[in-house]
Protein backbone atom coordinates (compact mmCIF):
# COMPACT_ATOMS: atom_id res chain seq x y z
CA UNK A 1 0.00 0.00 0.00
CA UNK A 2 1.25 3.44 -0.86
CA UNK A 3 -1.16 5.47 1.27
CA UNK A 4 0.25 6.70 4.58
CA UNK A 5 -1.09 8.81 7.42
CA UNK A 6 -0.95 9.16 11.17
CA UNK A 7 -3.37 6.23 11.31
CA UNK A 8 -0.85 3.86 9.74
CA UNK A 9 -0.04 2.46 6.29
CA UNK A 10 -3.72 1.80 5.46
CA UNK A 11 -4.75 5.40 6.13
CA UNK A 12 -7.75 6.40 8.20
CA UNK A 13 -10.48 3.85 8.91
CA UNK A 14 -13.53 4.13 6.67
CA UNK A 15 -15.87 2.87 9.40
CA UNK A 16 -15.85 2.44 13.18
CA UNK A 17 -18.34 0.47 15.24
CA UNK A 18 -18.90 -3.02 16.58
CA UNK A 19 -19.48 -6.51 15.25
CA UNK A 20 -22.20 -8.27 17.26
CA UNK A 21 -23.08 -11.96 17.19
CA UNK A 22 -25.52 -12.98 19.86
CA UNK A 23 -24.60 -11.07 23.01
CA UNK A 24 -20.91 -10.85 22.04
CA UNK A 25 -19.71 -7.45 20.80
CA UNK A 26 -16.36 -6.72 19.11
CA UNK A 27 -15.37 -3.02 18.68
CA UNK A 28 -13.65 -2.75 15.28
CA UNK A 29 -12.44 -0.41 12.56
CA UNK A 30 -12.63 -1.06 8.81
CA UNK A 31 -9.85 -0.18 6.38
CA UNK A 32 -10.04 -0.39 2.57
CA UNK A 33 -8.22 -3.56 1.56
CA UNK A 34 -7.62 -2.51 -2.07
CA UNK A 35 -6.68 0.60 -4.01
CA UNK A 36 -6.36 1.58 -7.65
CA UNK A 37 -2.70 1.91 -8.60
CA UNK A 38 -1.69 5.45 -9.46
CA UNK A 39 -0.52 6.57 -12.87
CA UNK A 40 -1.03 9.22 -15.53
CA UNK A 41 -4.60 9.89 -16.64
CA UNK A 42 -5.43 11.21 -20.12
CA UNK A 43 -7.61 14.25 -19.35
CA UNK A 44 -9.71 16.09 -21.95
CA UNK A 45 -8.39 19.30 -23.55
CA UNK A 46 -9.54 21.60 -26.35
CA UNK A 47 -7.36 20.39 -29.25
CA UNK A 48 -6.91 23.89 -30.74
CA UNK A 49 -5.72 25.94 -27.73
CA UNK A 50 -5.13 23.17 -25.11
CA UNK A 51 -7.71 24.68 -22.77
CA UNK A 52 -8.79 22.16 -20.13
CA UNK A 53 -12.39 20.93 -20.37
CA UNK A 54 -14.32 21.26 -17.11
CA UNK A 55 -17.57 19.70 -15.95
CA UNK A 56 -19.62 22.16 -13.95
CA UNK A 57 -22.86 21.84 -11.98
CA UNK A 58 -25.27 24.06 -13.84
CA UNK A 59 -28.88 25.00 -13.04
CA UNK A 60 -31.00 24.78 -16.20
CA UNK A 61 -33.79 26.95 -14.72
CA UNK A 62 -31.50 29.91 -13.80
CA UNK A 63 -28.82 29.31 -16.44
CA UNK A 64 -25.95 29.63 -13.98
CA UNK A 65 -23.36 27.54 -12.15
CA UNK A 66 -24.27 26.57 -8.58
CA UNK A 67 -22.24 26.63 -5.38
CA UNK A 68 -22.02 23.32 -3.45
CA UNK A 69 -24.23 24.61 -0.62
CA UNK A 70 -27.02 25.38 -3.12
CA UNK A 71 -27.29 21.77 -4.30
CA UNK A 72 -29.82 19.40 -2.76
CA UNK A 73 -30.86 15.81 -3.40
CA UNK A 74 -34.22 14.60 -4.59
CA UNK A 75 -36.20 12.47 -6.98
CA UNK A 76 -38.90 13.04 -9.57
CA UNK A 77 -42.28 11.90 -8.31
CA UNK A 78 -45.77 12.54 -9.70
CA UNK A 79 -44.67 15.19 -12.18
CA UNK A 80 -42.66 17.11 -9.58
CA UNK A 81 -39.42 16.79 -7.62
CA UNK A 82 -39.33 15.68 -4.00
CA UNK A 83 -36.32 17.26 -2.24
CA UNK A 84 -34.62 15.27 0.53
CA UNK A 85 -32.75 17.37 3.10
CA UNK A 86 -29.89 16.24 5.31
CA UNK A 87 -32.38 16.10 8.19
CA UNK A 88 -34.62 13.82 6.13
CA UNK A 89 -31.75 11.44 5.44
CA UNK A 90 -30.68 11.43 9.10
CA UNK A 91 -34.21 10.49 10.18
CA UNK A 92 -34.22 7.28 8.12
CA UNK A 93 -33.83 4.13 10.23
CA UNK A 94 -30.34 2.74 9.74
CA UNK A 95 -29.57 0.26 12.53
CA UNK A 96 -26.34 -0.80 10.84
CA UNK A 97 -24.83 2.69 10.95
CA UNK A 98 -22.45 1.75 13.78
CA UNK A 99 -23.14 -1.97 14.15
CA UNK A 100 -22.26 -4.98 11.99
CA UNK A 101 -24.88 -7.44 13.21
CA UNK A 102 -24.27 -11.06 12.22
CA UNK A 103 -27.49 -12.60 10.90
CA UNK A 104 -26.28 -16.15 10.23
CA UNK A 105 -23.33 -18.36 9.36
CA UNK A 106 -23.31 -20.15 5.99
CA UNK A 107 -21.04 -22.16 3.71
CA UNK A 108 -19.04 -19.76 1.53
CA UNK A 109 -19.99 -21.84 -1.53
CA UNK A 110 -23.54 -20.56 -1.09
CA UNK A 111 -22.39 -17.02 -1.89
CA UNK A 112 -22.88 -16.22 -5.58
CA UNK A 113 -19.37 -15.34 -6.87
CA UNK A 114 -20.94 -12.69 -9.11
CA UNK A 115 -22.06 -10.75 -6.04
CA UNK A 116 -18.65 -10.12 -4.42
CA UNK A 117 -17.90 -6.41 -4.12
CA UNK A 118 -15.49 -4.26 -2.05
CA UNK A 119 -13.17 -5.86 0.56
CA UNK A 120 -12.14 -4.31 3.90
CA UNK A 121 -9.65 -5.31 6.58
CA UNK A 122 -11.26 -5.50 10.02
CA UNK A 123 -8.97 -4.09 12.69
CA UNK A 124 -9.46 -4.21 16.44
CA UNK A 125 -10.95 -1.01 17.86
CA UNK A 126 -9.06 1.30 20.21
CA UNK A 127 -8.82 -0.13 23.74
CA UNK A 128 -11.03 -3.05 22.65
CA UNK A 129 -10.34 -6.44 24.26
CA UNK A 130 -8.77 -8.88 21.80
CA UNK A 131 -10.48 -12.05 23.02
CA UNK A 132 -13.93 -11.54 21.38
CA UNK A 133 -12.18 -10.76 18.05
CA UNK A 134 -10.00 -13.87 18.32
CA UNK A 135 -13.01 -15.96 19.32
CA UNK A 136 -14.99 -14.96 16.21
CA UNK A 137 -12.00 -15.39 13.89
CA UNK A 138 -11.14 -18.84 15.20
CA UNK A 139 -14.77 -19.97 15.22
CA UNK A 140 -15.07 -19.01 11.57
CA UNK A 141 -11.85 -20.83 10.73
CA UNK A 142 -12.85 -23.97 12.63
CA UNK A 143 -16.31 -24.11 11.06
CA UNK A 144 -15.17 -23.28 7.53
CA UNK A 145 -18.13 -20.92 7.34
CA UNK A 146 -18.60 -17.21 6.74
CA UNK A 147 -20.84 -14.74 8.57
CA UNK A 148 -23.65 -12.94 6.74
CA UNK A 149 -24.02 -9.34 7.94
CA UNK A 150 -25.24 -5.88 6.95
CA UNK A 151 -23.32 -2.62 7.15
CA UNK A 152 -24.02 1.04 6.39
CA UNK A 153 -21.24 2.67 4.34
CA UNK A 154 -21.53 6.13 2.79
CA UNK A 155 -25.20 6.49 3.80
CA UNK A 156 -26.17 3.25 2.11
CA UNK A 157 -26.80 -0.15 3.62
CA UNK A 158 -25.02 -3.13 2.07
CA UNK A 159 -25.13 -6.86 2.51
CA UNK A 160 -21.70 -8.11 3.60
CA UNK A 161 -19.73 -11.25 4.40
CA UNK A 162 -17.24 -11.71 7.25
CA UNK A 163 -14.53 -14.34 6.89
CA UNK A 164 -11.20 -15.18 8.49
CA UNK A 165 -7.81 -15.15 6.80
CA UNK A 166 -4.60 -15.86 8.72
CA UNK A 167 -6.10 -14.63 11.99
CA UNK A 168 -7.48 -11.43 10.45
CA UNK A 169 -11.16 -10.78 9.85
CA UNK A 170 -12.07 -9.63 6.34
CA UNK A 171 -15.38 -7.94 5.55
CA UNK A 172 -16.50 -7.87 1.94
CA UNK A 173 -19.66 -6.22 0.73
CA UNK A 174 -21.79 -8.20 -1.70
CA UNK A 175 -24.58 -7.27 -4.08
CA UNK A 176 -28.15 -7.73 -2.91
CA UNK A 177 -29.69 -10.83 -4.54
CA UNK A 178 -31.92 -8.73 -6.81
CA UNK A 179 -28.87 -6.78 -8.07
CA UNK A 180 -27.33 -9.83 -9.79
CA UNK A 181 -28.69 -10.10 -13.31
CA UNK A 182 -30.16 -13.29 -14.69
CA UNK A 183 -28.28 -14.92 -17.63
CA UNK A 184 -31.60 -15.77 -19.31
CA UNK A 185 -31.45 -15.20 -23.06
CA UNK A 186 -27.68 -15.61 -23.39
CA UNK A 187 -26.67 -18.19 -26.01
CA UNK A 188 -24.84 -21.13 -24.45
CA UNK A 189 -24.01 -24.71 -25.51
CA UNK A 190 -26.73 -27.26 -25.04
CA UNK A 191 -26.51 -30.12 -22.54
CA UNK A 192 -26.43 -32.59 -25.45
CA UNK A 193 -23.00 -31.31 -26.62
CA UNK A 194 -20.57 -34.24 -26.35
CA UNK A 195 -17.04 -33.82 -24.99
CA UNK A 196 -14.99 -37.01 -24.72
CA UNK A 197 -12.96 -37.94 -21.65
CA UNK A 198 -9.72 -37.88 -23.66
CA UNK A 199 -10.45 -34.30 -24.76
CA UNK A 200 -11.00 -33.23 -21.14
CA UNK A 201 -7.72 -34.90 -20.12
CA UNK A 202 -5.87 -33.08 -22.91
CA UNK A 203 -7.47 -29.77 -21.87
CA UNK A 204 -6.29 -30.39 -18.29
CA UNK A 205 -2.81 -31.18 -19.58
CA UNK A 206 -2.82 -27.87 -21.48
CA UNK A 207 -3.99 -26.06 -18.32
CA UNK A 208 -1.10 -27.57 -16.34
CA UNK A 209 1.41 -26.67 -19.07
CA UNK A 210 0.19 -23.06 -19.28
CA UNK A 211 0.26 -22.69 -15.47
CA UNK A 212 3.76 -24.09 -14.89
CA UNK A 213 5.89 -21.46 -13.15
CA UNK A 214 3.13 -18.83 -13.36
CA UNK A 215 3.23 -16.16 -10.62
CA UNK A 216 0.04 -14.12 -10.26
CA UNK A 217 1.82 -11.62 -7.98
CA UNK A 218 4.21 -10.79 -10.85
CA UNK A 219 1.40 -9.50 -13.09
CA UNK A 220 1.57 -5.78 -13.93
CA UNK A 221 -0.43 -3.18 -15.83
CA UNK A 222 1.40 -3.18 -19.17
CA UNK A 223 -0.97 -0.61 -20.66
CA UNK A 224 -0.17 1.86 -17.86
CA UNK A 225 3.58 1.25 -18.29
CA UNK A 226 3.27 1.85 -22.04
CA UNK A 227 1.33 5.08 -21.41
CA UNK A 228 4.09 6.35 -19.07
CA UNK A 229 6.73 5.56 -21.74
CA UNK A 230 4.62 7.23 -24.43
CA UNK A 231 4.25 10.44 -22.41
CA UNK A 232 7.97 10.46 -21.57
CA UNK A 233 8.90 10.00 -25.24
CA UNK A 234 6.55 12.74 -26.45
CA UNK A 235 7.75 15.12 -23.71
CA UNK A 236 11.43 14.52 -24.45
CA UNK A 237 11.02 14.35 -28.21
CA UNK A 238 12.22 10.76 -28.32
CA UNK A 239 11.05 7.84 -30.41
CA UNK A 240 7.64 6.44 -29.60
CA UNK A 241 7.77 2.63 -29.46
CA UNK A 242 4.67 1.05 -30.88
CA UNK A 243 3.27 -1.99 -29.12
CA UNK A 244 2.91 -5.29 -30.92
CA UNK A 245 -0.23 -5.72 -32.97
CA UNK A 246 -2.76 -8.05 -31.34
CA UNK A 247 -2.90 -11.49 -32.87
CA UNK A 248 -5.68 -12.01 -35.38
CA UNK A 249 -8.57 -14.17 -34.26
CA UNK A 250 -8.17 -17.76 -35.40
CA UNK A 251 -10.74 -19.65 -37.40
CA UNK A 252 -12.98 -22.08 -35.50
CA UNK A 253 -11.15 -25.29 -34.55
CA UNK A 254 -11.88 -28.27 -36.80
CA UNK A 255 -9.90 -31.01 -35.01
CA UNK A 256 -10.14 -30.27 -31.26
CA UNK A 257 -7.68 -32.97 -30.15
CA UNK A 258 -5.05 -31.88 -32.65
CA UNK A 259 -5.48 -28.25 -31.61
CA UNK A 260 -5.06 -29.17 -27.93
CA UNK A 261 -1.91 -31.20 -28.65
CA UNK A 262 -0.45 -28.36 -30.72
CA UNK A 263 -1.31 -25.88 -27.96
CA UNK A 264 0.52 -28.00 -25.36
CA UNK A 265 3.59 -28.15 -27.59
CA UNK A 266 3.49 -24.37 -28.12
CA UNK A 267 3.07 -23.71 -24.40
CA UNK A 268 6.05 -25.91 -23.55
CA UNK A 269 8.16 -24.27 -26.24
CA UNK A 270 7.46 -20.83 -24.75
CA UNK A 271 8.81 -22.07 -21.41
CA UNK A 272 11.91 -23.60 -22.98
CA UNK A 273 10.66 -27.16 -22.67
CA UNK A 274 11.11 -29.50 -25.61
CA UNK A 275 7.81 -31.12 -26.63
CA UNK A 276 7.64 -34.89 -26.35
CA UNK A 277 7.89 -36.86 -29.64
CA UNK A 278 4.18 -37.65 -29.51
CA UNK A 279 3.39 -33.94 -29.24
CA UNK A 280 5.72 -33.09 -32.12
CA UNK A 281 3.95 -35.69 -34.19
CA UNK A 282 0.63 -34.18 -33.23
CA UNK A 283 1.76 -30.78 -34.48
CA UNK A 284 2.81 -32.36 -37.79
CA UNK A 285 -0.52 -34.18 -38.05
CA UNK A 286 -2.32 -30.90 -37.40
CA UNK A 287 -0.39 -29.23 -40.20
CA UNK A 288 -1.19 -32.09 -42.57
CA UNK A 289 -4.88 -32.23 -41.60
CA UNK A 290 -5.53 -28.50 -42.07
CA UNK A 291 -5.47 -28.50 -45.93
CA UNK A 292 -7.65 -31.62 -46.01
CA UNK A 293 -10.23 -29.91 -43.82
CA UNK A 294 -10.27 -26.95 -46.20
CA UNK A 295 -10.71 -29.25 -49.23
CA UNK A 296 -13.64 -31.04 -47.60
CA UNK A 297 -15.23 -27.66 -46.84
CA UNK A 298 -14.97 -26.65 -50.50
CA UNK A 299 -16.55 -29.94 -51.63
CA UNK A 300 -19.41 -29.51 -49.21
CA UNK A 301 -20.03 -26.04 -50.62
Amino acid sequence: MSTTSAEGPLGRPVWSGSITFGLVAVPVKLYSATETHSGPVAHQYHAEDLGPIRYRKYCEAEDRELRPEEIGRGQERGGGVVILTDEDMESLPLPTKHVIDVAAFVDEKKINPLSWDNPYYVGLGDKAPAKPYVLLARALRASGQVAVTKIALRDRESLAILREREGLLILQTVKWPDEVRSPAGIRKPGAEETVHRREIQMAQQLMASMSEGYDLDAERDQYLEALVQLLAAKTGGGEVERGAEPAAAQAPTVDLMAALQASIAESQAKRGNTPAPAQKAAVKRTAKKAPAAKRSTRKAG
